[in-house]
């Protein structure tokens, strides 16, 4: 959008790493009106897509995902900040059901940071605690790895609605926290050999 007028095009997506997409051809579109100007706070643009264009996504019978952002401050691709929105869309039957993707979403991503809160910063530095300072104690080591395998337990169920809900694979978050997930599981296995090792050795 440049003045009030919409340049309707196709893009298309960049296969490696996190780019702007593309500017190509405007096949298959059709602008319904190409002035954006705002009446009572609201713009509103109409347009066209053929169902099954030729080398494009097609529309499916069925709910589809579609992501949308908008800059009103640049004609250009930049940042949107919150101004964002992802639906589903069944484009046969005229249905949509934005509202209730985005609030389970939020809900389960907002879990999901409270979870490794909880785990990163009060279970593991308790275990951690336990196992250094409480070795007076007769069951330090019972309680250590109790506290583990809930710890690990905790970022595999967290870690397991994140990435339920993910859609974006290839940011520095997604892939650090796709590699912490993969190494719990090594963490907790080394444990449990430790501990069985251990007890091999007494008996």
């Amino acid at each position: 959008v440049k003045n009030y007028k919409v340049d309707l095009s196709n893009y298309h997506a960049a296969e490696a790493g996190y780019h702007p997409p593309i500017k190509e051809t405007s096949d298959g579109l059709e602008m319904k009106n190409s002035n954006a100007a705002a009446s009572r706070g609201i713009t509103k643009i109409e347009f066209s897509r053929l169902l099954n264009p030729s080398g494009r996504k097609q529309i499916k019978h069925g709910k589809m995902k579609y992501i949308m952002a908008y800059n009103p401050s640049s004609s250009g691709f930049s940042y949107h900040g919150n101004n964002r929105q992802m639906v589903l869309i069944d484009f046969y039957t005229n249905e949509l059901s934005a509202s209730t993707m985005a609030g389970i979403q939020k809900t389960t991503r907002f879990f999901h940071g409270l979870g490794m809160i909880l785990t990163w910063c009060l279970l593991f530095p308790i275990s951690i605690f336990i196992v250094r300072f409480h070795k007076h104690t007769n069951n330090y080591l019972k309680i250590h790895r109790s506290v583990q395998v809930l710890g690990g337990i905790s970022i595999s169920t967290f870690g397991a609605a994140a990435i339920a809900t993910m859609t974006e694979t290839k940011t520095p978050h997604a892939w650090m926290g796709l590699t912490i997930y993969s190494l719990v599981f090594v963490q907790l296995g080394l444990g449990l050999a430790a501990i069985w090792g251990q007890a091999a050795v007494v008996s």
